[in-house]
């Protein structure tokens, strides 16, 4: 399994010199089978737009799942080449917590917000809803769990193929893991965690209802994760910082890390 890093960033996309070697791009995930053509992407934030050239410029075949609905994990959508192309074959899964999925995206995606809505897109789009449980994605195990995120919540994943897996939890308020979290975390080969607040912010990271990176480093060692990779950076937060969180964050044979902008992580 590949697992391309493609969006980093949480809240909004940080342009700009200080911002270059980890990456300003907002949350995405691209996950292939082996050294195939990635059939699994995770949210769609400004980071979907990298998929075109991952892809080389062939149209996006797989699924497409989205964590929630903020804004930073959403609004590339309608700017993902790949998917709005006359060959793409989608899956949008979109966790709509009861609402029609169809229309859901429509309300965030569409007049008078945005010129086009995702029906307008090129391309076959099949939108369906996201909720807890496992689907199979080709030779892709997808679990989804609901966590606490603010005054709503949002889908914690874990994508396994068999050999390795991966979490990704990019916004969750990490003052008490539940069970839910511990169990898409346990003894996984990689997790990517909701890092966007410092150590020391905590009123900060509960008001907001997301992880600080010590909280993030707390849960890795609970469920007994073999790699770290902080995530959803803050979009004030350079490079340097960055950085330099991920070195003082590091916790025995944990190994930490800044989750960057184009990096690809093969497991398996």
């Amino acid at each position: 399994m590949r697992v391309h890093i493609l969006g980093v960033r949480g809240s909004t996309p940080a342009p700009g010199p200080d911002f270059t070697r980890i990456g300003g791009a907002t949350s995405c995930v691209a996950i292939a089978e082996d050294d195939d053509a990635p059939t699994l992407v995770l949210d769609a934030g400004t980071g979907i737009r990298s998929l075109d050239a991952l892809l080389g410029g062939a149209p996006f075949r797989g699924a497409l799942a989205l964590t929630h609905l903020h804004w930073d994990h959403l609004t590339g959508l309608p700017f993902a080449t790949s998917l709005d192309h006359e060959g793409s074959m989608t899956e949008i899964l979109v966790p709509s917590e009861g609402d029609e999925p169809v229309a859901l995206l429509d309300r965030m995606i569409g007049p008078p917000f945005f010129p086009i809505g995702v029906g307008d897109l090129e391309g076959r789009h099949a939108i369906r809803e996201l909720t807890t449980g496992v689907r199979e994605i080709g030779g892709l195990r997808l679990e989804c769990r609901w966590l606490p995120h603010g005054r709503s919540k949002a889908l914690g994943m874990r994508v396994d193929d068999g050999r390795s897996c991966v979490a990704y939890l990019p916004d969750h308020d990490g003052r008490a893991p539940g069970d839910d979290a511990l169990a898409l975390c346990r003894e996984v080969d990689v997790l990517l965690h909701d890092a966007h607040f410092a150590p020391g912010q905590e009123d900060a990271a509960a008001r907001a209802g997301h992880s600080t990176a010590g909280q993030a480093v707390a849960l890795a060692r609970a469920a007994g994760a073999r790699r770290l990779l902080l995530t959803h950076h803050h979009p004030d937060r350079t490079d340097d910082e960055v950085l330099a969180i991920a070195a003082t964050s590091a916790s025995g044979d944990l190994l930490v890390e800044p989750a960057r902008q184009g990096m690809t992580v093969r497991l398996g």
